[in-house]
């Protein structure tokens, strides 16, 4: 049997996937490989109203989000964190940690 270039071209690519699968699980998700490990973020979108932010403060404090059916007119900002402030169609989404950011 004869060994073959292109054999050996795959052989050593799929070596250095998976060793960076294995360096590092954000390399791994950036190259859209199927080995890398699978974060679920759950993320809702700020409208900007009064009421939107009534419903993502209950979620901050441990209740299920909610998204509102009918909302005011009016625009506010959102306090998410100690560092960061929602603005209207802005996206908040909560880590695999439990804390909130703004994407």
């Amino acid at each position: 049997m004869k060994f073959s270039r292109s054999f050996a071209a795959f052989a050593i690519g799929a070596a250095t996937v998976l060793g960076a699968v294995a360096a590092s699980p954000a390399v791994a998700q950036a190259i859209g490989c199927p080995f890398a490990p699978v974060h679920k973020y759950e993320e809702h979108r700020f409208s900007g109203s009064s009421t939107s932010a009534d419903a993502f403060k209950v979620w901050f404090n441990g209740g299920v989000y909610i998204e509102p059916i009918v909302e005011t007119l009016d625009l506010v900002e959102l306090q998410v964190n100690d560092t960061q402030v929602a603005h209207a169609g802005d996206i908040i989404y909560k880590d695999e940690d439990g804390k909130f950011w703004v994407k």
